[in-house]
Order: structure tokens, then C-alpha cells, then sequence
């Protein structure tokens, strides 16, 4: 006796395979652009991260030390500069003079306000014009916000708060 096979159930048509294929391309091409728009956020939220962390620090720096730290920002190459009379000398020297490069990373643009404000030995912050705002943001639009306060807190945003706004 001889075996039968059904030829109509022994394996998929080309047909099905090419709709296979392209259902997994679809999905493909939709789950691409949110991975790379998860990239760039996450890029953005840890550029950011690192930068009020340093700031934290500083002020940080200034209460345990009980000392005054200037600060200033340099946008232009992405830049934080801290200073103070660390040794007490009643001077700053060179090396009590640190900076720290926040590059633009996978494109993150900064805005930082001119000019230099400081943390005081107390903890609170003085920048002369109220508060700081900087802000962050990348090609696509996406941004975030910092914002140095008076009583020297380091607030993130993800969208502006007109009432600490710089005029």
C-alpha cells in the first residue's frame, strides 16, 4: 500500500510567506522611528541629569564647606564653570577654579542664562536677575528645563514654568 499525501496541507504557499514577511516589515517600520525617538529622549534626560547633578553638587559644595561657589554657564561650549576660596587663602587660584563640558551629545542644545550667580555657604542662590533658566533640547524639538531657584533647589521641567521664567 501506498502513503497518501495531502498536498494541500504539507507547507505554506509563497503567498502566505510574502504576507508574513511583509506584516513583520510593517511592524518593523513602525517600531523603528519610537525606538530611535526613546534614544534621543533617554539621551536627552541623562545630558540633563548630568548637569543638575553637578549643580546639586556645587550647592552641596557650598553648604558643607560653608563657603560662597560662583557658577557660570557657557553655551556656546557647553560649559559649567564653579569657583571658589576653597583653601580659605582669601583668593581664588587657578586650581580652585573647575569646569565641567556637557557636549552636545546626540545633538542636545543648550540656552543657559549670561553671566555668573553663586551658591552661598546657607544654600540659597543668587543670580541677580531672579532665577536661572536653562534649557535643553534636541533637533526634534523635544526639550527640558532647569530651573535654579532662590532658596538654591534645582527643579526639572518638561515644560516651562512662567513663574520662575527669566524676563
Amino acid at each position: 500500500m501506498t502513503e497518501r499525501v495531502d498536498h494541500d496541507r504539507a507547507g505554506h504557499t509563497l503567498i502566505e510567506l510574502m504576507i508574513a514577511v511583509a506584516i513583520v516589515g510593517v511592524l518593523g517600520a513602525i517600531a523603528i522611528p519610537s525606538v530611535s525617538q526613546q534614544a534621543r529622549s533617554s539621551q536627552l534626560d541623562r545630558t540633563v541629569g548630568d548637569v543638575i547633578g553637578r549643580l546639586r553638587q556645587v550647592r552641596e559644595d557650598a553648604v558643607s564647606r560653608k563657603i560662597d561657589v560662583s557658577v557660570a554657564c557657557n553655551p556656546s561650549i557647553h560649559q559649567i564653570t564653579w569657583e571658589a576660596d576653597y583653601d580659605g587663602s582669601g583668593s581664588i587660584s587657578t586650581d580652585e577654579i573647575f569646569s565641567e563640558h556637557f557636549e552636545a551629545n546626540g545633538g542636545v542644545i543648550w540656552t543657559t542664562p549670561n553671566g555668573t550667580a553663586s551658591f552661598s555657604a546657607r544654600g540659597t542662590f543668587s543670580a541677580g536677575g531672579g532665577p536661572w533658566e536653562m534649557k535643553a533640547e534636541m533637533p526634534d524639538g523635544s526639550h527640558r528645563f532647569i530651573y535654579v531657584v532662590a532658596n538654591g533647589q534645582v527643579i526639572q521641567s518638561q515644560s516651562q514654568i512662567p513663574a520662575l521664567s527669566t524676563p
